[in-house]
């Protein structure tokens, strides 16, 4: 019986080490789909942050000196809202399309090298 020692124990993989061999197994057009699907989750979040900003810019071109004084001073506000609330919608489907390309990619090139080892198996 063996004993199992820090000399022989087996190295553990830590989160970083699984996700720098993940990004090595993955094709150079993969890395960039992530790439581009990191950027577009950077502005979206850009964007989501500046929401409440936008919000105080449209509620004070509606009330001035505490009082109401009508939408139509408050358009480009609302314009400025609508457009970013738009690109923060575009933003997410673009890293949701990009990821599911690249784990639908990743998963077929598993699945096809795993096929390969089971046809290299020696049954006899």
């Amino acid at each position: 019986m063996t004993t199992i020692t820090a000399k022989n124990r087996p190295a553990k993989a830590t989160p970083a080490l699984l996700w720098i061999r993940l990004w090595r197994d993955l094709a150079p057009t993969e890395r960039r789909r992530i790439e581009v699907a990191g950027i577009a989750m950077l502005v979206g979040s850009v964007m989501a942050a500046l929401i409440p900003f936008l919000v105080g810019m449209f509620v004070d071109a509606v009330i001035k000196s505490g009082h109401v004084v009508g939408l139509s001073h408050a358009w480009a506000p609302l314009l400025l809202l609508a457009v970013s609330m738009s690109l923060i919608s575009a933003m997410d489907v673009v890293q949701h399309q990009q990821i599911h390309i690249v784990s639908t990619a990743f998963t077929a090139s598993m699945r096809e090298r795993v096929y390969a080892a089971l046809l290299r198996w020696d049954l006899a």
